[in-house]
């Protein structure tokens, strides 16, 4: 599976804040054709039409407007890890590998802040720089060679040559709700018990809607899908209305940072668990970055077991 590429975000965001191909290149600059080619080859990659001719500008499309925000969140976090690296002055002759580590309100974390600092201390002559950022930024990061290893939830998806992906290990699906729900009472909920719901999936778990809606499709379950942003405020205020937030295992900022909201998890029998996954490229296979798999996968062991 192809995979845009870090410029091809670029020339789409230049595009959606200046209007129109010419203006899009004087800002960057290169050509109105080389802005042209990048939008179509993003569009290609992406399978949609991201932007529309309107006489001499060119708008977003509905696909374009909703891909903006993921875009420019990218955008900003690779270039905010490049400038930290150039400030740093780091240099490939270190013994250093710069890990990215995924960071997002809706998605439950694969190793505390805590863990990661004992990670470094584990492994004698080598530093990791640990970033935390959006996970499709992520991996953009690791496939431009910004970073060295990426640390994920879910299976991301890659370019047509596939990145190395390891399990390290999973969570169980888990639903946000309020306090006075009457979820909230249960040990555990079936998915039957969503049926007639609203039910969120934040925009970055679309794996999880895949894996839900097909559940449902196959049980004839019917359940009221909404797909909302990342933001804390907008998820706090979809379960104060109501609402279901479908997360992922029991320590989303989602829950933690917020009053009156609890964690239930899905139940065993739906076969509901989401991988954790360290990632590389394939060239570093056998290369320094392979030296974090193993105390990853301990880590994350000790934190099971002391759970």
């Amino acid at each position: 599976m192809e995979f845009p590429t870090f410029t091809q975000l670029q020339y789409f965001v230049a595009v959606a804040r200046h209007g129109s191909f010419s203006a899009a290149a004087k800002t960057i600059p290169v050509t109105r054709q080389a802005v042209a080619k990048s939008i179509g080859d993003l569009e290609n990659v992406l399978g949609v039409n991201l932007v529309a001719k309107e006489g001499n500008a060119q708008v977003l499309t509905p696909a374009g407007r909703e891909l903006r925000p993921l875009a420019e969140s990218i955008i900003v976090n690779v270039q905010a890890l490049m400038a930290f690296t150039d400030e740093q002055g780091f240099t490939g002759n270190e013994e250093k590998v710069v890990l990215a580590v995924a960071n997002e309100s809706c998605r439950g974390e694969v190793l505390s802040e805590s863990d990661l600092k004992a990670l470094s201390r584990s492994i004698p002559g080598l530093t990791v720089q640990v970033e935390r950022f959006d996970a499709d930024a992520c991996i953009v990061a690791l496939e431009t060679g910004i970073v060295d290893a990426a640390l994920v939830v879910g299976e991301p998806r890659t370019r047509a040559e596939p990145l190395a992906i390891y399990r390290v290990s999973e969570s169980r699906a888990c639903i946000a709700v309020s306090a006075t729900d009457e979820l909230a009472k249960l040990d555990e909920v079936a998915i039957r018990q969503l049926e007639g719901r609203y039910v969120a999936i934040p925009a970055n778990l679309s794996f999880l809607y895949q894996m839900l809606s097909q559940l449902c499709e196959r049980e004839k379950i019917q359940i009221m899908w909404r797909r909302i942003g990342n933001g804390l405020d907008e998820n706090q205020a979809f379960v104060g209305h109501g609402g279901v937030v479908v997360v992922v295992g029991e320590n989303s900022k989602l829950v933690s940072d917020s009053k009156g909201i609890v964690c239930v998890p899905l139940g065993e029998g739906e076969g509901l668990r989401l991988p954790h996954s360290f990632v590389v490229r394939p060239s570093e296979n056998k290369g320094l970055p392979m030296k974090l798999l193993q105390p990853i996968r301990q880590l994350c062991q000790n934190r099971r077991e002391g759970s």
